[in-house]
C-alpha cells in the first residue's frame, strides 16, 4: 500500500508541476557527472532560501540526505560543490530553482514551478540529490535520519572563526537591502556638448524584484560641460544636483539580473559661466528635470553589482544661454535630453 501511495503522489506531481519531472531530473543527472570521482562520499554544500510556510532548511535537507548517502556537509574552508536552492512565490503559484555551483565557480541551474511549495521543494530535494548521486532513491529512506556527520578535522590548522551555515549565509545576502553606489553619468543636449561627471548614491533594493517596487534611492550627481565657443567668447556649464529615483517591477532572466523601468527628477542648479567677453561672469540657476530610464541591474556575488542607466532627460526649467552687451545667443535647452549611467555598487544590510 505504500508503494502504491507514493506511485500516486508522483503522478499528481507530474500532474501539477508540468515542467519539473522530465527536464529537472535529465538536468539532475548532468550535473552528477561533475562529481569528484574521487571521494565515495562528496562534500556538499546546500544553500536554502524559501517563503514562508514552505519546508525549513533542516527539512529540506533532511530530505536530499534520507535520499543518498554518497554526500556529507562540508567542513569549513572546504572545497565542495555548492547547491543554491530558492522557492518563491510568483503570481498564484510558486516557483524554485536549482543552481549547482562548482568549486571552480562555474554554475548551471534549472527552474521548476508548482501550486504547493512542499511538492517543489520534494522535487527539488531529488533532484539535489541525483545531482549529487545518480544511483540514489527516488523515494526518501522512510526513517528519519540526519545528515552524515563531519568528519574528523584534518591535521591542517582550519579557520579559528566559525562561518554561518550555509542556509543562514543565502538568507542573510537575501536580506541585504541596503546599497551604496559610484559612478559615472553623461547627459546630452542640456548643454552645447554633451556633460560628464559622477555621481555616488545610497538606496533600497528588493532582493528578487519581484514586487511593484523593485528599487528606490537618490544619487548626488555632479556634471561639467567642456568649454564652447561662440566666436571669440567662451562658456562653460557645470550642474550639481540630487536625483531620488523609483523603480517598477524588474523582468528578470537569471536569478539577480534584471532589467527595470525606473522615474526619476534631477533637482539642483545649473552654473553658467561666460570668459573672452566685455563683461565676464558666472550664474546659478535652479535646474529641474523628471527622467525617465531603463536600468539593468547585475549582481557579481559577495554583495557587488553593476547597473547601467539609459533614459530621457524631460527639462522642467528650460534656459536660454546669452551673452550680454551685446546679446548673443550661445544655447536653449531642447524639450527632450538624453541621460547615460554606469554605476558599481555594494549590498550593505
Amino acid at each position: 500500500m505504500s508503494h502504491s501511495g507514493d506511485e500516486d503522489k508522483k503522478l499528481s506531481l507530474k500532474a501539477h508541476l508540468g515542467l519539473i519531472d522530465a527536464p529537472l531530473v535529465v538536468g539532475a543527472l548532468c550535473f552528477a557527472r561533475l562529481a569528484t570521482a574521487g571521494e565515495a562520499t562528496e562534500p556538499i554544500r546546500i544553500e536554502y532560501r524559501a517563503e514562508a510556510g514552505c519546508p525549513s532548511a533542516d527539512e529540506f535537507s533532511g530530505q536530499v540526505f534520507r535520499r543518498t548517502a554518497s554526500a556529507r556537509l562540508a567542513r569549513t574552508a572546504e572545497l565542495a560543490r555548492t547547491f543554491v536552492v530558492s522557492i518563491e512565490r510568483r503570481g498564484n503559484g510558486l516557483v524554485g530553482s536549482l543552481v549547482v555551483r562548482q568549486a571552480d565557480g562555474t554554475t548551471e541551474s534549472r527552474e521548476v514551478a508548482g501550486p504547493e511549495c512542499g511538492e517543489v521543494a520534494k522535487v527539488l530535494a531529488l533532484a539535489t540529490a541525483l545531482a549529487i548521486d545518480p544511483e540514489g532513491s527516488r523515494a526518501p529512506n522512510p526513517e528519519p535520519s540526519t545528515p552524515p556527520p563531519e568528519p574528523p578535522p584534518k591535521s591542517e590548522p582550519e579557520p579559528s572563526e566559525a562561518t554561518p551555515a550555509p542556509s543562514e549565509t543565502r538568507e542573510d545576502a537575501s536580506a541585504k537591502a541596503w546599497i551604496v553606489s559610484l559612478g559615472a553619468a553623461i547627459e546630452g543636449a542640456i548643454t552645447p556638448v554633451p556633460a560628464y561627471g559622477g555621481s555616488v548614491g545610497v538606496g533600497w533594493r528588493a532582493p528578487h524584484g519581484r514586487g511593484a517596487l523593485s528599487a528606490a534611492g537618490v544619487d548626488v550627481t555632479y556634471l561639467r560641460a567642456p568649454t564652447h565657443a561662440v566666436d571669440t567668447a567662451a562658456a562653460s556649464f557645470q550642474f550639481l544636483y540630487a536625483r531620488p529615483a523609483l523603480c517598477a517591477v524588474a523582468l528578470k532572466w537569471h536569478l539577480e539580473s534584471g532589467v527595470a523601468p525606473c522615474l526619476s527628477a534631477e533637482l539642483g542648479a545649473v552654473t553658467g559661466a561666460g570668459s573672452n567677453i566685455t563683461h565676464a561672469s558666472t550664474r546659478s540657476r535652479l535646474w529641474a528635470s523628471v527622467d525617465p530610464t531603463l536600468e539593468l541591474h547585475q549582481a557579481l556575488g559577495a554583495g557587488f553589482f553593476v547597473e547601467a542607466a539609459l533614459g530621457a532627460v524631460l527639462p522642467i526649467t528650460r534656459y536660454e544661454y546669452v551673452f550680454r552687451d551685446p546679446t548673443t545667443h550661445v544655447y536653449t535647452v531642447p524639450v527632450v535630453a538624453v541621460i547615460g549611467a554606469v554605476r558599481l555598487g555594494v549590498r550593505l544590510f
